[in-house]
């Protein structure tokens, strides 16, 4: 609905924002509605804590198992689509947290249909997501593709890696 040209970085002033405790009800639409107390406040660009699919109706966000796909109870899809709409109209930019250095153990699948872990790094979660063993070029499209996804069909303004300190590479 608003055009969108995007904010400068810099002097810009980002409100992290949890979408499940940011307003009672906890959804997109219901945050939305909360956008111009934080204009009023000077906030240039809202952070988005991850949005992803997690069990249950309430968490962080960091424990997503599918990067490519939004939080139902949260409002789904087309919420945060409302959600940056919104935003923009307001002037402000939205940045969206992404986790791509693990998946949460509760649902997660991926191992079933594909090299998507590697024993040949670990992390705090376990095993690495897969960026230099055999089989990673995929893992690499599946990740780039979350990412180019979220710009592309969410119109957000910009991406924060979570813990890139894991994302091991020694290709």
């Amino acid at each position: 609905r608003h055009p969108w040209r995007g904010r400068p970085l810099p002097g810009a002033v980002l409100y992290e924002l949890h979408i499940g405790t940011f307003t009672r009800e906890g959804t997109f639409d219901a945050a939305a509605l909360r956008l111009p107390h934080l204009v009023d406040l000077g906030v240039t660009h809202v952070e988005l804590m991850p949005v992803c699919p997690f069990p249950g109706t309430h968490g962080w966000g960091y424990d997503g198992v599918a990067p490519w796909a939004v939080h139902e109870p949260y409002g789904g899809p087309d919420g945060l689509k409302r959600f940056v709409d919104a935003a923009h109209g307001l002037g402000l930019g939205v940045v969206l947290d992404v986790v791509h250095n693990h998946l949460g153990p509760s649902g997660n699948h991926l191992p079933a249909y594909g090299p998507y872990f590697t024993e040949r790094h670990h992390t705090p979660w376990g095993a690495a997501v897969n960026l230099d063993a055999p089989g990673s070029d995929e893992v690499r499209r599946y990740l780039t593709g979350s990412a180019l996804a979220w710009l592309r069909d969410y119109r957000v303004d910009g991406l924060r890696l979570d813990a890139v300190h894991a994302l091991a590479d020694t290709r």
